[in-house]
């Protein structure tokens, strides 16, 4: 098997991810890989997995001018009412939102904006749905933004989000972004998922592995926040879930940290 994966066409998948090979302990007979970081919802949230980035999910309606980059060119929807774009992500998956913003080219009149063009966000296909924020009177030409990066435990976790407007007009905007990280629609303390091994067009199955939070070092502080630039100075890290038995290795400014246990 080892063999077979260093060919970069087959890989050891794990929950979505690639397991690294480690060609330093595996053998011909054994293949030893290095497991990736699980991002999940509570991952997201508890040990920040994942860092912020502009979403990437599927656009609707399928219009370019939505997200083109192109500040000149507008999307108008001719509804006279209940216009709607967005944005929404494979089925398992959510996007965890910091910052949702729309970006408007020119204003005449602020009134199809203001109190009429809202923020909604489903988890099952818009059967269902939550309002999340509507813009108001502050509305603005250029970039108006939703905010949720201070939020870090509340933060908008859905599978689509949209903009709806309730007047002709509301929807007609020139850009929108959502920022944040795509991940799997899961809030648990523990997640669980089978790895595979996949070679050509051949998968297979391999023993269930579970991620847990119980697991996981969670640094909650460090004392003191300054040191002398001679070094030699005693830091205190406070946390959860340390090892006492795991080697180790703590690093300031790349530099590595003699343990006192």
């Amino acid at each position: 098997m080892f063999a077979a994966l260093k060919d970069p066409a087959n890989k050891i998948d794990v929950c979505g991810n690639s397991c690294f090979v480690d060609p330093t302990q595996s053998s011909q007979n054994t293949t030893v890989c290095s497991l990736p970081s699980i991002s999940t919802a509570y991952s997201i949230e508890n040990f920040k997995t994942q860092a912020d980035g502009i979403l990437k999910g599927t656009v609707f309606p399928n219009n370019k001018a939505l997200t083109d980059g192109d500040l000149t060119v507008d999307y108008v929807d001719p509804l006279a009412s209940g216009c709607s774009f967005g944005m929404t992500f494979p089925t398992g998956q959510v996007g965890v939102v910091s910052e949702a913003k729309i970006f408007i080219n020119y204003m005449t009149v602020h009134t199809p904006y203001a109190n009429n063009l809202a923020f909604y966000g489903s988890n099952d296909n818009w059967a269902t749905s939550d309002l999340l924020d509507t813009f108001g009177e502050n509305v603005h030409e250029g970039w108006n933004y939703l905010d949720y990066r201070d939020i870090v435990h509340e933060r908008p976790s859905y599978n689509s989000y949209k903009f709806k407007g309730n007047m002709k007009g509301s929807c007609r905007v020139t850009e929108f972004k959502l920022t944040g990280v795509q991940t799997i629609f899961d809030h648990n303390s523990t997640f669980t998922c089978t790895p595979k091994v996949i070679i050509g067009s051949a998968t297979t199955g391999l023993t269930p592995v579970t991620f847990s939070a119980a697991n996981t070092p969670l640094l909650t502080s460090i004392w003191p926040r300054f040191g002398s630039v001679l070094g030699g100075d005693t830091v205190t890290l406070t946390g959860e879930n340390f090892s006492s038995t795991a080697l180790t290795t703590v690093k300031f400014d790349n530099r590595p940290c003699s343990v006192v246990n």
